[in-house]
């Protein structure tokens, strides 16, 4: 996610914050000279794998929602990928979906580069 520098302390609480109640840290690392931030839940000592993994999908929910409403994006230069593609469908807007098809559509239009990817 990308924030002018002015908001960041504020959104790193809040995506802190939004990973607590599972007793998980959150990390913020990345781009920091330009606002575009990465975001790691670090698993508690104490919790096993398999609890910490039932609980990343709603733990990466509720940090994605923290960079929408802080205008960011669940992903920044790495992509979309196979991961998150189905998160990003549901939550950017159709317009913006078509263009992506369009683009892939003129770049691949055989479908055979990256075919489970949006782009």
């Amino acid at each position: 996610m990308v924030l002018h520098h002015a908001r960041v302390d504020d959104r790193d609480a809040d995506a802190a914050a939004a990973v607590v109640a599972p007793d998980c840290r959150i990390v913020a690392f990345g781009h920091c000279s330009d606002g575009n931030i990465h975001y790691d839940v670090l698993q508690p000592l104490a919790m096993s794998g398999d609890a910490y993994r039932a609980l990343l999908p709603a733990m990466n929910e509720a940090i994605h929602d923290v960079a929408m409403a802080y205008q960011g994006s669940i992903s920044a230069e790495h992509g979309i990928g196979i991961s998150r593609r189905d998160e990003f469908i549901r939550r950017e807007p159709d317009a913006h979906l078509s263009v992506m098809r369009a683009i892939k559509s003129v770049i691949d239009p055989k479908g055979i580069m990256n075919p489970r990817v949006l782009l």
